[in-house]
């Protein structure tokens, strides 16, 4: 299963328990079920939720947001996030507003669909950050190469909690 993967990968890694915390919940806007889609075998990573009872898919699950896991103290208050979420990243964040009021992340690292100069595509997801002033800007490949999804870092100028 993916949870005994993860564990593996984090016994491999050296990261004790106390480091970590697994849940079995799929992040949003809303508390729900969903349907999820997993992605290849080759990119399992390419997985997706989908809000369509009728669209393929391979198991129904958990959805709650980020602030509903932090008022019931499921999950602690986190200093950064890491979002690299094939487009949900807005429903994540729309599901984070009262954390991003109240005790806003030191940094937020997430990918993005961009044009071929980089510019992030979902004006929202830029807007959101902008409006809990945070800047944003975009983290180059080593190759200098842009492609059709890269990664942002969004950083809080007043350091976050």
């Amino acid at each position: 299963s993916l949870q005994k993967l993860f564990i593996l990968n984090m016994e491999a890694n050296h990261f004790s328990p106390e480091r970590w915390l697994l849940q079995p919940i799929a992040l949003s806007d809303q508390t729900t079920k969903l349907y999820y889609q997993a992605g290849p075998i080759c990119n399992s990573g390419l997985g997706k939720l989908s809000e369509d009872p009728n669209a393929k898919y391979d198991c129904i699950v958990a959805v709650s947001s980020l602030d509903n896991l932090v008022d019931q103290k499921v999950v602690p208050i986190p200093t950064i996030l890491k979002l690299d979420i094939e487009g949900w990243e807005i429903k994540v964040l729309n599901g984070s507003k009262k954390l991003f009021l109240r005790h806003p992340p030191r940094l937020v690292i997430f990918e993005a669909f961009c044009n071929s100069d980089g510019e992030i595509l979902d004006k929202d997801l830029l807007s959101f950050f902008i409006s809990y002033g945070y800047s944003v800007r975009h983290i180059p490949r080593e190759s200098g190469l842009i492609l059709k999804s890269e990664n942002y870092v969004a950083v809080n100028p007043d350091g976050g909690t």
